[in-house]
């Protein structure tokens, strides 16, 4: 029917059933924060046909599964859309912003942090407080989350934060976090409050690696990162230390 649906709430809840009509969905966590791990209102089972807009002012929408919403899907200041096999009206512009650096819209695709998923939708907007968070695994396999789209629009301050996973990346490896099926408008992301250009390099505390934009290979098209360097954490710095002070001892005793 027509009206609005409107989930609020700090516990999970899971709608399996349809949405139709002229209704549109608002998804408000009645409490802030910008985890990608809290509780997720989730659309699965039937498809969502409803032909409002979508708005996602604060927790967690997880789409699994198909929305064919007509009108505006946007995801604003406190807000966070995932997706884990779900795809969103291809037709319609997805637009994730928040009102400030500490107000931002999240997208990321899979299920949380250590979670790999994807997830389908139109022109994808990332706004200047925007962020991305993607899991990636650096194992030879180019795993990673990643979000398909039809166009990619960013705005200068649309961050980038890369999770790294597994116990074995392979330098040189490269995952696709964006497959893009149409044009880009040549809009940078920044990581660290720092702007990476096409094929530049970037540094966490993770590792050293390397954004591009116009990827086109095995994995597809789109936004590709390639892991360069592995930095290791601080306690197996100490162990490694510790190692080579011992060898020290040993070879002066001898």
């Amino acid at each position: 029917g027509n009206g609005m649906v409107r989930f609020v709430g700090a516990a999970s809840l899971r709608v399996n059933g349809s949405i139709s009509g002229a209704a549109s969905v608002t998804n408000v966590a009645a409490s802030g924060g910008t985890a990608v791990n809290g509780a997720p209102v989730i659309f699965g089972g039937d498809n969502k046909a409803y032909t409002g807009a979508t708005t996602v002012t604060g927790g967690i929408l997880r789409v699994n599964t198909g929305i064919t919403a007509t009108s505006a899907f946007n995801v604003g200041a406190g807000g966070i859309l995932q997706g884990n096999g779900g795809t969103i009206n291809t037709s319609i512009s997805t637009v994730i912003n928040g009102t400030g650096t500490g107000a931002l819209g999240t997208i990321s695709a899979g299920t949380g942090t250590g979670n790999i998923g994807a997830f389908t939708t139109g022109n994808l907007s990332l706004g200047e407080f925007s962020r991305m968070v993607a899991d990636v695994n650096f194992d030879g396999t180019g795993s990673s989350d990643r979000i398909n789209v039809s166009a990619l629009t960013i705005t200068s301050g649309a961050a980038l934060e890369v999770n790294l996973l597994g116990v074995a990346p392979q330098i040189g490896t490269t995952v696709l976090v964006i497959n893009n099926a149409g044009v880009w408008n040549n809009g940078l992301l920044s990581v660290g409050g720092s702007t990476v250009a096409d094929d530049a390099t970037f540094t966490t505390a993770s590792g050293t690696y390397r954004l591009d934009y116009n990827y086109t290979g095995a994995l597809g098209s789109g936004v590709a990162v390639t892991l360069l360097e592995v930095i290791p954490e601080p306690s197996t710095m100490g162990l490694l230390g510790f190692a080579m002070v011992a060898v020290g001892i040993r070879r002066r005793r001898a």
